[in-house]
């Protein structure tokens, strides 16, 4: 029974030794699958950040342009907003008025000379009617020159707001990227340790199956002993 026993303890111990190593040899494949899969993952995520983080350059540029244009058109719309409100304007309402006392002074010169056809006041008179009206519609083109540099103002400070915000966020992925370059190399050591450890378990799995083989022949050895001890007392007896 001691040498039965020892046998089907020594074949247990062998196949659970070798249902336990292929599990794990199992575990160690798919684990070294998943860091490849890791590697080649990790590697196209660092090729994607470093693309935003150009991509991010570019649009930050492109921001930073688009603002200083921004605030160049805001600059002139207000200047000749100004102008044309004021000095523009002064000037056609003085052109006007100048128009009209030459009018008045050459329709009495013109009264004055006998056979004289072609009046000079009536042109002038007619110049003066028609700039009559330009220093208020002068005004209001200035008024909404003034205003549309107004919202440009506020266009460029909201470009300048985004300008930071994109350039906040290049600053994440750069960070972002430099500590996805460390992940391949990282991973690709624990490739090579799961395969060391792939390597080492098949020796340890032998090494083990030897370990029971001989730990159940020494038991088989005592149980033959102890048999044969057994039946030489019984004999004697």
């Amino acid at each position: 029974m001691v040498m039965i026993g020892a046998l089907l303890g020594t074949l247990i111990g062998l196949v659970l030794v070798h249902r336990g190593a292929t599990t794990y040899r199992d575990a160690l494949s798919v684990a070294a699958d998943a860091g490849s899969l890791a590697v080649d993952a990790s590697e196209s995520a660092v090729e994607l950040s470093e693309t935003l983080t150009d991509l991010t350059d570019v649009l930050v540029d492109q921001i930073t342009g688009l603002r200083e244009l921004t605030t160049t058109a805001a600059d002139l719309s207000d200047t000749l907003g100004t102008a044309a409100q004021t000095n523009i304007a002064d000037s056609v309402r003085g052109a006007a008025d100048v128009a009209d006392r030459l009018a008045r002074a050459l329709e009495i010169t013109e009264f004055l000379i006998p056979g004289n056809s072609d009046s000079l006041a009536e042109d002038l008179r007619e110049i003066s009617d028609g700039l009559d009206p330009l220093p208020d519609q002068l005004r209001v083109f200035g008024d909404q020159m003034v205003s549309g540099a107004t919202d440009l103002r506020r266009i460029e400070r909201a470009l300048a707001q985004l300008e930071a915000e994109v350039e906040r966020l290049g600053g994440r992925i750069d960070r972002a990227a430099a500590t996805l370059r460390e992940l391949p190399d990282t991973t690709a050591a624990l490739v090579d340790k799961v395969e060391a450890a792939n390597d080492r378990a098949v020796l340890d799995v032998w090494l083990l199956r030897i370990a029971i083989l001989v730990l159940g022949l020494i038991s088989t050895a005592i149980g033959a002993a102890l048999w044969m001890l057994s039946a030489r007392s019984f004999r004697t007896t």
